[in-house]
């Protein structure tokens, strides 16, 4: 049984006249009644009784036709479902971030982006969540795309779209100078959520300089952390964001040796890549570099810090 025995069915009941049915479906009467003869074989029920072209449902064509309706009528809203969800399709964008993604990147990209042409009618969705969330929606078809840190994921493709420094953060106008990573190790230190990215990424770059990191004090976002630098709480090592330079009395200076920055990955499903508008944002922030503060170059997508 197919949706065009269907059709012609109800074209029938419609109708009472095969030629009248062949006409209006466009199609010639023979092939109009070997589809019905057919039907009526599977079914094991005659659907009509004949006189000449003109027809008439039996009791068994009466129940089917209910069936018929609701079937072509399921068929039609789950196109007509499909058909909005396409026109969706070429006009949203879903996505989730890290936070640091909001301060200045995601912003300038999309006014970036809604400024081309044929692009003014995109609407962007978007959530702040943590890395380990993001990569389970973006699993889970949550989200078209993420923007988050490193993930060694062999289901996952990356490629960096940009960097920020990590610096040491101080409150506006302390005079101290820290040289060596002893010195730093030894200072009261502000640190993330342990487990988080950013606290893994510390404790390997304290293991490879020979210190060890205690903090002092934990916060669960950057604003958090850079608050309580600005309350003289403590130091913390940190991506530098001008954005939150501007909102908190904070400075910034080198890490004694060594450059570490953390890297935004463009992360797609390999399997299930991004489409219509989604997959043309995900082209422009390959394609187009964004101020952020930091630097910022698009890498292969295997090229990936060791922390994850």
């Amino acid at each position: 049984m197919t949706l065009t025995q269907l059709t012609y069915f109800k074209k029938l009941c419609e109708t009472s006249h095969m030629g009248r049915a062949a006409e209006q479906l466009f199609i010639s009467q023979p092939s109009l009644s070997v589809s019905i003869a057919r039907l009526e074989e599977e079914l094991g029920v005659k659907l009509f009784t004949r006189a000449g072209h003109h027809l008439t449902l039996t009791a068994e064509g009466s129940e089917f036709l209910w069936h018929a309706d609701h079937v072509l009528r399921e068929a039609e809203e789950a196109k007509e479902h499909m058909s909005r969800l396409a026109d969706r399709l070429k006009t949203r964008v879903c996505l989730g971030c890290i936070a640091p993604v909001l301060y200045d990147y995601l912003p300038n990209a999309i006014n970036g982006f809604l400024a081309l042409p044929g692009c003014g009618n995109t609407s962007f969705e978007f959530s702040v969540e943590g890395n380990d969330e993001l990569i389970r929606k973006l699993k889970n078809g949550v989200y078209d795309f993420v923007l988050c840190a490193a993930n060694r994921d062999e289901s996952l493709s990356q490629i960096r779209v940009f960097s920020e420094p990590l610096m040491l953060i101080s409150p506006i106008g302390d005079p101290k100078t820290l040289k060596t990573w002893e010195e730093l190790a030894a200072e009261t230190l502000i640190g993330c959520e342990e487990g988080s990215f950013i606290d893994r990424m510390l404790r390997e770059m304290a293991q490879e300089k020979g210190v060890e990191f205690h903090f002092a004090y934990r916060a669960t976002t950057e604003d958090a952390i850079f608050s309580l630098v600005e309350h003289g709480f403590g130091y913390a090592v940190m991506p530098w964001s001008d954005v939150l330079k501007k909102k908190y009395a904070i400075q910034q200076q080198k890490l004694p040796d060594g450059v570490f920055t953390r890297d935004i990955y463009l992360t797609i499903l390999r399997d299930a890549p991004p489409a219509g508008a989604a997959e043309r944002f995900a082209e422009h922030l390959k394609s187009t570099r964004f101020n952020v503060g930091a630097s910022a170059a698009a890498v292969d997508g295997r090229d990936r810090p060791a922390s994850e």
